[in-house]
């Protein structure tokens, strides 16, 4: 079967050139946990086929991903969490021991 139409697929059409193969949500026969790691290894693969030396990927705490990449692609590189999942869990962790210990309730943490 052909590709589905997608996201880009549609631009494509529109803009009257041909669209790539590519996976997407539509045509995507796995579990959607197994789209990330596949996608990421898929544009690590693509940017050392361009002699592009990857030291570090900057990611959520998905061990699956970097697992992937590393298994798959480059045992080297590697793994920082982004800043935003990094705040989140920092918060999280801090208003779980707010909640532990009365002389934290006070403090404000957002």
């Amino acid at each position: 079967p052909g590709i589905k139409s997608a996201a880009p697929g549609d631009h494509a059409k529109r803009c009257g050139i041909s669209s790539p193969d590519h996976d997407c949500r539509l045509n995507w026969d796995k579990s959607s946990k197994a789209m990330e790691p596949d996608i990421a290894v898929e544009v690590v693969t693509g940017i050392k086929d361009h002699s592009i030396t990857l030291g570090a990927l900057i990611a959520d705490d998905d061990a699956s991903t970097i697992k992937c990449i590393r298994e798959e692609v480059d045992a080297t590189v590697d793994k920082w969490a982004d800043l935003s999942h990094t705040k989140k869990n920092f918060l999280g962790r801090l208003d779980e021991a707010k909640s532990k210990h009365k002389e934290l309730k006070s403090m404000k943490t957002s």
